[in-house]
């Protein structure tokens, strides 16, 4: 059974397309990477997802439950956590501080006690490699640095699903290559990952699977290699010097 399902979900602002009937299934354990131009719905299909927005019509399944119409929060303490575009951590806030808020508020009865949060959020700060950092507020922080926190956070909140909007921007090619790394952790253990990105070397390698989104419609979806050597694709994003190689 999939994890999440996007059934034909369309949204309209004042007019204007975002979605267009999309359908998009997301597998257990799976990295997807979402790709396609600006403006093509990539980040409204996450808002829908995420309960920020309502589609105008269609459906979204998670582990088979309709959750059209949850509030955020609602959607977060059932396994979907996110990051976004522009990072928004809490700036004022120390790095343990804005982990903890998503050990808090996430998925699992057992973290919704200080101790366990708490426990949870040094396991993370460990793991993205912050812990000697975790007392340093966040405004005194580069941002790739605010990146990891955005993702710690999501992470704290114990999601079976991650969707991850341009990561890897900014990130120099070390950096890349560590982000790599953790998304297949992640995977690896039991987080399905969305991952929204416009390095294409790296999300290429990185996913499993890859859809593609044009003015708001789903142009293709299959195994990278495949996709990578679609004539659309090429056509209206990837460009030829990719498609080719």
């Amino acid at each position: 059974m999939a994890l999440l399902e996007c059934k034909s979900v369309s949204k309209d602002f004042g007019g204007i397309t975002a979605l267009k009937s999309v359908d998009l299934i997301i597998g257990a354990n799976e990295i997807l990477g979402l790709i396609g131009p600006n403006g093509a719905g990539k980040t409204t299909l996450f808002d829908v997802i995420c309960g920020l927005y309502r589609p105008d019509s269609g459906g979204i399944l998670l582990n088979g439950r309709s959750i059209v119409g949850l509030r955020p929060h609602q959607i977060t303490q059932m396994g979907v956590a996110r990051t976004f575009q522009s990072v928004r951590p809490l700036l004022s806030q120390t790095v343990f501080d804005n982990v903890l808020a998503g050990s808090l508020f996430g998925r699992g009865d057992y973290l919704h006690t200080a101790k366990a949060a708490e426990h949870r959020t040094e396991e993370i700060l460990e793991w993205i490699g912050l812990e000697a950092k975790k007392n340093t507020r966040v405004k005194n922080l580069p941002i790739e640095h605010r990146k990891l926190v955005e993702l710690g956070r999501a992470l704290a909140a114990n999601p079976v699903l991650l969707l991850l909007d341009e990561p890897m921007a900014s990130l120099n090619p070390a950096e890349i290559t560590r982000f790599i790394e953790m998304v297949r952790k992640m995977r690896d253990g039991g987080v399905s990952v969305v991952v929204v990105e416009h390095v294409m070397k790296a999300v290429m390698n990185m996913s499993d699977r890859i859809a593609v989104l044009h003015h708001g419609e789903k142009i293709a979806d299959g195994p990278p290699q495949e996709v990578s050597r679609d004539r659309k694709v090429i056509e209206v994003y990837l460009g030829e010097q990719y498609g080719v190689s």
